[in-house]
């Protein structure tokens, strides 16, 4: 996931010493035209504790929140979706973003619009397959009810990591797994 300058990407990787993915960020510096380069990853992200995974970082168009899914405490199911926000050079602790969003099955690759709105894919809320991508309003201070993108998005087989073209909102890209063939 990358900030609006596209100076900044969080990702999910494995240290050398780690068991459990975690969330890294890597910063952009030097020339134009792809000439720079990309820093690199040290430690996780500060809020990427124990022996939890952290994975699928997407974050908001102003760069002040961050939604990923993870398996730390405080969980509803297998994999929750959480949320930090930035203060000052730091995000703060997790929360869980609670039983409207979060089911005991698991919930994976949220994505923020513009709008921060949240998409995300679970196989716990009611579908057409094992993985269905759902949308969840957001109305300025939580996300609403989450509502599944029908038929014309969602398939018998496993629908995920659905992201937005944020300059006109009107394209996007997913991915659909076949159940039986394990194949894209």
């Amino acid at each position: 996931s990358f900030n609006s300058g596209y100076d900044k990407m969080y990702f999910t990787g494995k240290g050398k010493s780690e068991k459990h993915e975690k969330i890294y960020l890597s910063d952009y510096t030097g020339g134009r035209n792809g000439k720079g380069t990309w820093s690199e990853p040290l430690h996780p992200l500060d809020f990427c504790t124990g022996e939890f995974t952290y994975t699928h970082p997407a974050l908001s168009g102003d760069g002040n929140m961050m939604i990923f899914a993870s398996d730390r405490d405080g969980l509803s199911g297998g994999l929750d979706l959480f949320i930090t926000r930035k203060e000052g050079d730091k995000w703060s602790s997790p929360e869980n973003l609670g039983k409207l969003i979060n089911t005991k099955s698991n919930e994976l690759y949220p994505f923020l619009d513009n709008s921060n709105n949240l998409y995300f894919s679970s196989d716990g809320h009611p579908g057409y397959g094992g993985y269905d991508i759902f949308v969840s309003k957001f109305n300025g201070k939580r996300w609403e009810e989450p509502v599944n993108l029908t038929k014309l998005i969602n398939s018998p087989d496993d629908d995920v990591a659905f992201t937005l073209n944020r300059i006109n909102g009107k394209t996007g890209f997913y991915s659909s797994i076949d159940n039986v063939n394990k194949r894209f």
